[in-house]
């Protein structure tokens, strides 16, 4: 019996790495559009994902394996042939989160950051928290550190309908000044990325 215990606790202890590995292996793919560090990409078309909470990329995976949210490349990607069950999900999530971002957001203009703060704080603030990081409870990304553009495409969307934010967002959004998204999305940019 003993020696079956210390046979299991061996295995155990060689299986750590392959699960590490695993994670790492699995990312790699993900690598390919949101980089090593999860920074995304300047242009906005690839966002930064490093160091959002594990619960909110499980939470995105799972929407784009179930077309809540739509992008061709995610689909694939997120897709049973690329991440195998949820256990590779949680795997990848996990690993998403423990990323320590070194890549910059790409700012707006700078040009009306106080419109931006604004009407973040009076509009965005009570789900998203006063300066836009994560809010677990509440399963909502970090939007603080996010690229201008892409967070500047995604608001235009919503009030737009077009995405999977629903209609608050909707309204939200189309309740802004002219202008004032992309005030918001520079504001955002600027603020600290979430950090493991």
């Amino acid at each position: 019996m003993t020696q079956r215990i210390s046979i299991l606790m061996l295995l155990a202890l060689f299986a750590l790495p392959v699960a590490a590995a695993t994670a790492a292996d699995l990312y790699r793919d993900c690598a390919a559009c949101h980089g090593k560090d999860g920074g995304g990409v300047a242009d906005g078309t690839v966002p930064a994902i490093g160091g959002q909470p594990a619960v909110v990329i499980a939470r995105q995976l799972a929407n784009f394996r179930a077309a809540r949210r739509t992008d061709l490349r995610m689909q694939h990607f997120a897709d049973d042939e690329h991440l195998a069950g949820s256990d590779a999900v949680g795997s990848v999530a996990v690993y998403v989160a423990a990323l320590r971002r070194t890549t910059p957001a790409a700012n707006g203009s700078g040009k009306d950051l106080a419109t931006g703060e604004r009407e973040f704080a009076s509009r965005c603030a009570s789900c998203h928290g006063a300066t836009g990081g994560p809010v677990v409870a509440l399963g909502m990304p970090a939007l603080a550190g996010q690229h201008a553009s892409y967070l500047a495409r995604k608001l235009d969307e919503a009030g737009a309908g077009l995405n999977s934010l629903g209609k608050t967002h909707a309204t939200l959004v189309a309740a802004l000044p002219p202008g004032s998204a992309a005030a918001v999305a520079d504001w955002l940019s600027r603020r600290p990325p979430p950090q493991p």
